[in-house]
């Protein structure tokens, strides 16, 4: 039972992302755009960091997670994306 429970619900998360997916294919065609943060650089006009980690791995003042996903409304900013941010030290 563990297994029918563990597919249902692995079936229900694809069709719940296939919808998502739908939904803003449809409302770029209104100026919704989504923006990326992982791997770009930290700008304060489009993302809140809302933490700070030290990782010799990645520059300084670069996002290396997205918590909540920003977008952009005809070019306007909707809403910032919460991010952590990578400072050296």
């Amino acid at each position: 039972e563990a297994n029918s429970t563990e597919e249902y619900i692995k079936g229900v998360y694809s069709g719940l992302s296939l919808i998502m997916k739908n939904l803003l294919k449809k409302l770029e065609k209104y100026g919704l755009k989504p923006l990326e943060s992982l791997g770009m650089p930290f700008d304060p006009n489009l993302h809140e960091a809302i933490k700070h980690v030290s990782d010799e791995s990645f520059d300084d003042d670069v996002i290396v997670k997205e918590y909540q996903k920003g977008y952009l409304l005809n070019g306007g900013l909707l809403r910032s994306s919460k991010v952590v941010v990578n400072i050296k030290k």
